[in-house]
């Protein structure tokens, strides 16, 4: 019997928290899906881990190749029309995929799903409020063009994709995409379809020690963690572009209009672009709402700012060290 949806887990050397992810995808309520695990090459327990959960999962074991490796293989796998994404550090919660599918019977027309993310701690206590605060619902084309492909979307686990969107956008790059392969799908399939963002927070995002985005503000000073950054930020745009062409869409995303790549290029500059970076933060269209934009703009000269007073309290530090 086919599934209502494919749930698909893809896993790299997360054994510690991989049975919580595996075990919150078969708990799902009301509707029957299947569980796809797929392991990337992993050199701890994962493997095991997967094989103890015999036939209630479909295992993937597979050499290392990266996020866009797995996903395509997981993506290829899958035999739902829906398909719900979740990365093996994360977890789902029980009404998830039932209010997805509800989601999707009441916007037909529907590519894409998200909904808001719960962050907890690595032992999965609960931590701030619900995010992303601002959600999209419709036809958001013109909105993730203007604003170089870049739009407000959570990650990997809070992402649904209805088969007839992947069958147009896969497979996924995989040298481009090792890591961050949620931006090639997120970014992409609102060019194929509507997209329907849920209030409800569905799944849980666990920070710790050693995924990429809680790092990202510790890393983010350093000069050369921007610079590969706004680096892969070139790279996502320009392959894109290139997709886009080749599917004959007209439409060409713009580096310029990308939010993110413009807040680290000013960083990167000395804030010597600060005017210019804040008109591009409040005209971003890919940021929901006049309040989030302000905020942007606001947390951009606050930057600035800090960036000016340090190199003050350095150089007045100097001077007495002379002195």
């Amino acid at each position: 019997m086919k599934p209502a949806a494919s749930i698909v887990i893809n896993n790299y050397n997360y054994g510690r928290y991989l049975r919580e992810a595996i075990d919150s995808a078969l708990a799902q309520q009301d509707v029957k899906v299947e569980t796809i695990v797929v392991d990337d090459g992993s050199h701890d327990d994962s493997p095991a881990i997967i094989r103890s959960f015999g036939k209630a999962i479909r295992p993937i074991l597979k050499k290392n190749g990266g996020q866009a490796s797995a996903l395509n293989r997981g993506l290829e796998a899958a035999r739902g029309d829906w398909v719900m994404l979740l990365d093996a550090d994360d977890r789902f919660r029980p009404e998830k995929a039932a209010r997805v599918l509800d989601a999707a019977r009441r916007h037909p027309a529907a590519g894409l799903i998200y909904h808001r993310m719960q962050n907890i701690d690595a032992q999965g206590n609960r931590l701030d409020l619900p995010w992303p605060k601002n959600l999209f619902t419709g036809n958001i084309t013109r909105r993730v063009a203007a604003s170089g492909g870049w739009w407000e979307y959570p990650f990997t686990t809070a992402l649904c994709f209805h088969r007839r969107v992947l069958e147009r956008i896969l497979p996924i790059p995989e040298d481009s995409f090792r890591i961050c392969a949620d931006a090639w799908l997120a970014e992409l399939a609102p060019f194929f379809g509507e997209v329907v963002g849920l209030p409800e927070p569905l799944a849980e995002f666990r920070l710790h020690g050693d995924n990429n985005w809680n790092n990202s503000a510790r890393l983010a000073q350093t000069r050369s963690a921007m610079e590969t950054q706004a680096a892969r930020y070139e790279l996502q745009v320009n392959v894109l572009n290139e997709a886009l062409a080749g599917h004959g869409i007209a439409k060409r995303l713009r580096l310029e209009d990308h939010w993110p790549w413009r807040r680290l290029q000013c960083k990167l500059s000395g804030y010597r672009t600060l005017v210019p970076a804040t008109w591009a933060a409040l005209r971003s269209p890919g940021q929901g709402g006049n309040r989030a934009r302000l905020r942007n703009a606001v947390w951009l000269w606050r930057d600035a700012f800090e960036e000016h007073a340090g190199a003050l309290r350095r150089l007045a530090g100097a001077q007495s060290e002379q002195a």
